[in-house]
């Protein structure tokens, strides 16, 4: 396998174009969400702005993302779930990873935005829910009252939990045999959460449906394009990453779609438990693509410096652009989006320099600049493994 740091870029970037989808969502849906424009052809109704309506699909992709990035040692043979201890390490180095920002932010968030409940009891019951993250698992506290955002965290904290042992039934069962087994269960469970008794008020969101079971096989989707990869990548003619690349863009489009049908209820919602799947499907054909695609301007667009910037800073930017639009964003004219924009590039570049990798001494390389440190005999995988492993 030839694995090229612009490959690596790939990925960074995809993650850069996730967190810029899922911020004009929340801060535009309103503007160009599903309804706002369409085209009538042919009877059949078009949604012109279907990718803008839908950027909350971003998150789809940052856990399938997540999927491949955390597989990727794994799956390459330099790490394994041999011994109990190496279970500890990697649950040690998982929760270093996320759980510094998680709980700052919503430390910050409690004494600084939001107002307490007025009863201690409930109060105590959110904190409780919030220092465990299992907030997920009941609809009153599935999106977090001092950061809605967290919901999809939460959903990648269970994730890191189930990791180690889903490497494990990969490594006894086999890859193909695990992942369509957790295809099957995440269907089954959101064919069950999909009954409108689990409906909390959110028409595309509920506890059960969106729940770490009902969201796992998007982490699994990643497995399998981190293996394809490793394994299979070099071996894609032109023909094949060419039309991986145009299936990938029909599937995305088709879910987008089906999304905007069902929002204006010309879509069953019996077809919802369905949608991830040609959605997922259509991302890991679209990144299969990109990854063996030749240098070109699509593959620039993915893979430039500034997208690639957004992408590692993705995780910063997501916790805290919903908390800024709350606190800066009280109109739309220029000046407040700017300023926010700003503002938030700004709290996410301190926040991931200083409390995402506050540890680390190289700052240009955090941000993906040339370091100033001497090059060493092993910078290059070195560089390659912190690049693809700070998921």
């Amino acid at each position: 396998m030839k694995n090229t740091g612009n490959n690596i870029g790939i990925i960074n970037g995809l993650r850069g174009f996730a967190i810029l989808a899922v911020i004009y969502h929340h801060m535009f849906f309103g503007y160009t969400g599903p309804g706002t424009h369409s085209l009538e052809i042919a009877n059949l109704t078009i949604f012109p702005l279907t990718y803008l309506s839908n950027g909350w699909l971003g998150v789809n992709l940052f856990f399938i993302l997540s999927g491949f990035v955390l597989a990727y040692p794994y799956l390459l043979g330099k790490r394994a779930f041999d011994t109990g201890s190496d279970i500890k390490s990697f649950y040690f180095h998982r929760s270093k990873r996320l759980l510094p920002l998680y709980y700052i932010s919503s430390v910050i968030s409690i004494i600084f935005i939001v107002h307490h409940p007025d009863s201690a009891v409930a109060f105590a019951k959110e904190l409780f829910f919030l220092i465990t993250a299992t907030f997920n698992f009941t609809g009153e506290t599935y999106f977090p009252r001092y950061n809605w955002l967290l919901w999809s965290l939460g959903i990648e904290i269970w994730f890191s939990i189930l990791f180690p042992f889903i490497i494990m039934a990969i490594k006894k069962y086999g890859l193909i045999n695990t992942l369509f087994f957790i295809l099957i269960l995440s269907l089954i469970t959101r064919i069950i959460g999909n009954n409108e008794i689990f409906d909390i008020g959110i028409p595309i969101i509920n506890p059960v449906k969106d729940s770490i079971l009902g969201r796992l096989d998007e982490f699994a989707w990643g497995i399998l394009l981190c293996h394809i990869y490793i394994h299979k990548i070099h071996k894609l003619s032109v023909f094949n990453t060419w039309s991986a690349f145009f299936a990938g863009i029909i599937l995305i489009t088709t879910a987008c779609m089906m999304w905007d049908a069902y929002r204006l209820h010309s879509l069953a919602r019996g077809f919802i438990p369905f949608i991830n799947i040609i959605l997922d499907l259509g991302f890991v054909l679209f990144a299969m693509s990109l990854l063996a695609m030749k240098e070109n301007v699509i593959k620039w667009t993915f893979s430039n410096y500034l997208i690639q910037l957004f992408g590692v800073m993705c995780y910063s930017l997501y916790v805290w652009h919903g908390v800024a639009i709350k606190t800066f964003v009280d109109s739309y004219d220029f000046a407040h989006i700017a300023s926010y924009f700003v503002l938030l590039f700004v709290l996410a570049a301190l926040s991931y320099r200083y409390i995402e990798f506050g540890h680390l001494s190289d700052t240009r390389k955090l941000f993906l600049l040339k370091s100033n440190t001497s090059p060493k005999v092993n910078s290059a995988s070195k560089k390659r493994k912190e690049a693809i492993g700070s998921a």
